[in-house]
């Protein structure tokens, strides 16, 4: 019994130093675990020639702890230079896309050319009450003919439906859009202006004998009489067409607002004032009323524009405020125009 004791005591004896001499050599690995009393000269404080050591861990796959020390210096640098820090998280984007249509600030210029649909006023239906009392070459119908030639030539005079008044038109046009909806601008206009319809009695004119018109003269045969009175008839049926009549320039000034502004289709509404020249009748003339159209806008600030316009047109051999109320007319047109935008 005694023998076992001291088998068991002594076997309780060899684990007990075994596990001191195990505890010692842990210690001895890790120094910063003892005290420094403990190591002689050991310090915890590192000199000023030596680095702290750094212990490396290894994870349960065995990949070293040094990618996360690298992790923590980038942490520690960000947090150091917060400025650099903000400005990578900025998103990078391009360069602003230019905004298309009518844009406050934007400058726009554009050619245009077109012609009237209507043109009707006091000025035109003077030009044919003037024509229709003295635009036919009746001499000879009322002094020799007889009262049935008579009365036909007054039927077909009083039957003249006048003159027609068309107008082709072209210039340019400058506008700055000043806020979202408002342009003002100003620009030049020229048209010229066209007369149809107009009694041509140029051969009956041209083919009597001019001492026949003269009081005093002797009197033409009968056969003179008949062949004259033909050529009087023969110039109501006969009309010499598109006979220029005015040629105007206008410099004019207006106001314009655009309905959607930035956007590619662009409606907008116009009031003009415009002063001209006739370089015709030598004399002023002037004109006020307002157009309606739209710009199309492509790339490159290019745009096409469709617009009809209403005007009060007056003709006048003086001064534009000694204009009477015969001196004008009416007149609707269309034009086309070709534009670009100029930021």
């Amino acid at each position: 019994m005694f023998k076992y004791t001291l088998v068991i005591f002594s076997l309780l004896l060899l684990a007990n130093t075994q596990a001191l001499f195990s505890e010692e050599n842990d210690l001895k690995k890790d120094p910063t675990a003892l005290s420094p009393d403990r190591v002689p000269g050991y310090s915890t404080e590192p000199s000023s020639n030596e680095q702290p050591i750094q212990k490396e861990s290894t994870t349960v796959d065995g990949a070293s702890s040094a990618n996360s020390k690298d992790e923590s210096d980038s942490k520690s640098s960000k947090s150091a230079n917060p400025i650099s820090n903000s400005k990578s998280n900025v998103p990078i984007s391009g360069p602003e896309s230019k905004k298309n249509g009518f844009v406050k600030g934007s400058n726009y210029l554009e050619l245009k050319g077109g012609a009237s649909l209507f043109i009707q006023g006091p000025v035109v239906d003077n030009i044919s009450n003037t024509l229709k009392t003295n635009g036919f070459d009746s001499f000879f119908t009322y002094t020799y003919g007889s009262d049935a030639q008579k009365a036909l030539l007054y039927s077909g005079i009083q039957n003249y439906k006048g003159v027609e008044v068309q107008s082709t038109k072209f210039g340019f046009l400058y506008e700055k859009a000043y806020t979202d909806h408002w342009g003002f601008g100003g620009g030049l206009d020229y048209r010229e202006y066209r007369v149809n319809n107009v009694p041509s009695n140029e051969l009956s004119r041209t083919a009597i004998v001019s001492t026949f018109r003269f009081p005093g003269a002797p009197a033409p045969s009968q056969e003179d009489i008949a062949r004259y009175i033909g050529y009087e008839f023969a110039g109501l049926s006969s009309y010499a067409n598109s006979l220029v009549s005015n040629r105007i320039l206008f410099l004019e000034i207006n106001a314009t607002y655009h309905f959607f502004p930035e956007s590619v289709f662009d409606p907008y509404v116009r009031p003009i004032i415009g002063l001209g020249y006739d370089t015709t009748t030598k004399g002023f003339a002037g004109k006020v009323g307002g157009a309606a159209g739209f710009r199309y806008f492509f790339d490159y600030g290019i745009y096409l524009a469709l617009e009809s316009s209403a005007d009060i047109v007056y003709v006048a051999q003086d001064k534009i405020i000694s204009s009477k109320a015969k001196d004008r007319f009416y007149e609707i047109s269309y034009s086309f125009s070709l534009g670009k935008k100029f930021n």
